[in-house]
């Protein structure tokens, strides 16, 4: 499906990746390290792919890892004057993180669900594929689930790409069910919220999967 902006939103979206990108540089330390002081603060209007961003700066700065967003492709559409009026995706993003940790290359798509259940089409097809891909080739694939307004504190989850990939073809061939529930996700996946050097430190769960 092609998505399109409007031009208020299109430069809304640009004037954000800019500001992005500066606090990544140097600010977002002090912002990622409010996940740490206050677990409210991914409620008070910081989205999944943002906080995400502010703890690879973190993993940037410590040297520990380098993680980055995968743009998607926007071409702006312009009116007869010249002037952009608005904006659709020319080319979605394979997947939202891609990096390297430790020697190892990693790629990730996070979702958010403010639902009781997640489904696995939640990662497209086209997004499935690469990871599959990707895997074969030797990286190594997740999906970081993320629950957001479902009656607990948020909490995030690394989910391997194999396990997601079973899910997801165990549906389509009808021998299993079109989603799952954050309760059944085992334990050891779950992202501890710390006070140390990087809050929320995802990649601590990597090796595991190594």
């Amino acid at each position: 499906m092609t998505a399109i902006l409007s031009s208020k939103v299109a430069r809304s979206m640009g004037n954000r990746l800019l500001k992005d990108a500066a606090r990544a540089a140097d600010g977002g330390y002090c912002a990622a390290r409010a996940l740490a002081k206050d677990p409210r603060y991914a409620s008070r209007g910081v989205d999944l792919e943002k906080q995400i961003m502010l703890v690879n700066a973190l993993y940037r700065r410590h040297g520990i890892a380098l993680v980055e967003k995968v743009p998607t492709e926007w071409l702006p559409i312009r009116e007869s004057t010249g002037r952009v009026v608005s904006a659709k995706v020319t080319r979605p993003a394979a997947v939202d993180f891609v990096g390297t940790y430790g020697g190892l290359a990693i790629a990730f798509d996070a979702k958010g669900t403010r639902e009781a259940r997640v489904r696995w089409d939640r990662v497209e097809e086209h997004q499935a594929e690469w990871l599959k891909d990707w895997v074969r080739a030797g990286g190594l694939g997740f999906v970081l689930v993320a629950s957001i307004g479902t009656g607990m504190k948020e909490q995030w989850w690394l989910c391997p790409w194999e396990w997601w990939w079973h899910g997801l073809n165990a549906w389509k061939e009808g021998a299993g069910p079109a989603s799952f529930t954050v309760e059944e996700l085992p334990a050891e996946w779950r992202v501890l919220q710390q006070g140390g050097r990087v809050p929320m430190d995802y990649l601590s769960l990597v090796r595991r999967y190594d």
